[in-house]
């Protein structure tokens, strides 16, 4: 058995999750919803044992003015040879492993869940077919070109709803489990 392999993550309604020159200003626009409201993103977040992040997402990350992971484990995926200093207080690696690798690597370090982010990241652990369920928050922006959060795959994907949400600020959040057994719903 191998670790959960979760996403969490926001797209514009034309299906893009970051500008061209990946810039995510964008989602800074949507008005905050009142209270200390985020979409469940700290309960997935305290549920996971390790972040994955594409080297992209974490050089994004990486520019942030303050660090939000605090202590969580973050592994890079990264096809580049170097990998660049990191600040001593974050526990931050670099791998060139596949996803495959990767996940049966940290599940027999005891891992049990991932939460994996970046574009390309997302689409490799797809067509890998390790992903277990997907968290969609989609933002009402067309941003008409950008970075995609899906991509082509090999097969079919089908997924079964679990949740969906709408607020007041527009946001519409989509929580999926993804079919292990590759059937459409009309099979089943």
């Amino acid at each position: 058995m191998t670790c959960q392999c979760s996403v969490f993550i926001a797209q514009s309604l034309d299906g893009f999750i970051a500008k061209p020159d990946d810039s995510i200003e964008w989602l800074d626009a949507v008005p905050e919803l009142e209270g200390d409201f985020d979409y469940g993103y700290r309960e997935l977040f305290d549920s996971v044992d390790a972040l994955v992040f594409g080297r992209r997402t974490y050089n994004k990350v990486d520019s942030f003015a303050d660090w939000p992971y605090g202590e969580k484990p973050i592994v890079v995926m990264s096809r580049t040879a170097s990998a660049p200093s990191v600040p001593s207080d974050r526990c931050v690696t670099f791998t060139h492993e596949t996803p495959q690798e990767l996940v049966h690597r940290l599940t027999a370090e005891g891992a049990t869940r991932l939460y994996i982010d970046g574009g390309q990241l997302i689409q490799a652990f797809l067509r890998a077919d390790l992903i277990d369920d997907l968290n969609v928050s989609t933002i009402p922006v067309l941003l008409g070109d950008g970075i995609p959060l899906f991509g082509e795959l090999p097969v079919e994907v089908w997924l079964d709803l679990q949740q969906s949400a709408s607020f007041a600020n527009g946001i519409v959040q989509t929580q999926y489990h993804v079919r292990r057994d590759r059937t459409r719903p009309d099979q089943t």
